[in-house]
């Protein structure tokens, strides 16, 4: 089956061990950036922090965007 993200030699890595190692998405700076303004919503909605894992595309606009990219 052909896909669009994988190499084949990622599929032959899947196939023989059942996962991929991680995939980069973010350049370093880029995760800097989108960590320091979960940080800052955080810092400015302490009843949030930690909370964020469930829809955090519908309060985090970085987080929408990362969602949608690619």
């Amino acid at each position: 089956m052909p896909t669009k993200f994988l190499s084949p030699a990622q599929i032959e890595h899947f196939s023989r061990h059942g996962f991929l190692p991680p995939v980069r998405i973010l350049d370093e700076s880029e995760a800097r950036a989108l960590r320091a303004e979960v940080e800052q919503l955080e810092t400015n909605y302490p009843k949030l922090k930690g909370q964020l894992d469930f829809k955090a595309n519908l309060i985090l606009p970085c987080i929408d965007r990362l969602s949608r990219d690619g």
